[in-house]
């Protein structure tokens, strides 16, 4: 979750200490997959808004604001 966060937040600025502490949990190759994972949901994300997608009932709980 905090990388999807630093992610989202300034991409550019992801702290180094984040970095370590995947390094303990994960290997490079899983962290190149959570990084695309993090890359494919922005872009979908972005498809959605602009498309003007629904959003799926289930996930109204996580909306902002009221749908």
């Amino acid at each position: 979750m905090d990388l999807g966060r630093a992610i989202s937040r300034d991409p550019h600025n992801i702290p180094a200490d984040l970095y370590d502490t995947l390094k303990e949990r994960y290997t490079t190759e899983q962290i190149v997959l959570l990084i695309s994972f993090a890359g494919i949901m922005a872009a979908t994300n972005l498809f959605n808004t602009v498309a003007k997608v629904p959003l799926d009932e289930v996930l109204y709980k996580y909306a902002k604001k009221e749908v």
